[in-house]
């Protein structure tokens, strides 16, 4: 064959390069709104924070932004015995809030995989509290539990009861009613989740365990549980930022009251920063309760994922 009558090989080769390139650049274009709003919305604003950290920031004077302090913010810090309290009060209402919740999600979407009668509408009452207003929810809580006029009040002095306890009245029991009302409001989002995973496990595992004669908790911790690991890593995580950061119900019902008993760090982190307009000081115990987020959620993926190797 004449050479001049052979095909270019190269020429296919160089369009298809630049029909690539094409589609590169469409797809650089696309990526580069979610990007922009990540960098504008997450990351300069997190940057902003650590720099307001290193200053003696007041609002009502405007210079004092880029007036550098080096480590003052966070020396005081350490040596904050309110800020400690908060620290510790904190852990605390974790500790209350995180495994209930979680439990207890499990435990509704366990209940309602069964072929129990009305079990649609069971989920949406459980579901109800998670899409009403923390605002509405905790004045609603507040009134219910008042001692004096709220509605717990009315109905035990109508049945000889006495007077209710005053529960966010009293030191020992305002951080927990609150955990209370926590648990009460993203219960019902743990168990729609919980009960997402449980249509994924796979039936003829049980089935197959039930004929080999394993009874109902052997079933549920050598299958369900382990076929739930995944999202019980994700739910973990989920309700430990929550509950580190959880603020509305506090505001709303105690205030951090009484005598400071319910505040936890991102209360704290109001008063400081919008009651005393130290907004210096308040960037330092953010930047505190971040670090709290960010080994706390590592530690739960490190776990899960060691967990999930070792089966």
């Amino acid at each position: 064959m004449d050479s001049s009558t052979k095909p270019r090989a190269g020429k296919p080769s160089r369009t298809r390069a630049r029909g690539r390139r094409h589609t590169d650049w469409w797809a650089y274009a696309f990526l580069a709104v979610p990007v922009t709003i990540i960098l504008v919305m997450e990351v300069l604003p997190t940057l902003g924070v650590v720099w307001l950290s290193f200053t003696d920031y007041n609002p009502l004077n405007p210079t004092s932004w880029h007036e550098f302090t080096g480590g003052d913010n966070y020396t005081r810090l350490v040596q904050d015995d309110q800020a400690w309290q908060a620290f510790w009060q904190t852990l605390y209402f974790v500790l209350l809030y995180l495994p209930l919740c979680v439990g207890l999600g499990l435990a509704v979407a366990l209940l309602l995989n069964q072929p129990i009668r009305g079990r649609a509408l069971f989920r949406g009452i459980f579901f109800l509290p998670v899409i009403a207003s923390w605002v509405v929810g905790a004045t609603m809580i507040l009134w219910f539990v008042d001692p004096n006029s709220g509605a717990l009040a009315l109905v035990m002095n109508s049945l000889g009861l006495g007077t209710p306890p005053s529960l966010l009245q009293q030191e020992s029991t305002a951080l927990p009613t609150i955990a209370g009302v926590a648990i009460w409001k993203f219960v019902g989002y743990n168990a729609v989740l919980y009960l997402a995973a449980l249509q994924t496990i796979d039936q003829n595992l049980i089935e197959a365990a039930k004929i080999d004669g394993a009874g109902a908790w052997s079933r549920f911790r050598h299958i369900t549980l382990p076929g739930l690991r995944p999202i019980t890593a994700v739910v973990v995580i989920l309700n430990l930022i929550t509950a580190l950061r959880l603020f509305d119900p506090i505001k709303v019902m105690t205030n951090g009251g009484p005598n400071f008993s319910s505040s936890t760090l991102v209360m704290y982190f109001y008063q400081v920063t919008w009651d005393g307009l130290q907004f210096g000081y308040g960037s330092a115990i953010t930047m505190l309760l971040t670090v709290m987020i960010l080994i706390g959620s590592g530690l739960q993926f490190l776990y899960f994922r060691y967990r999930g190797g070792e089966s």
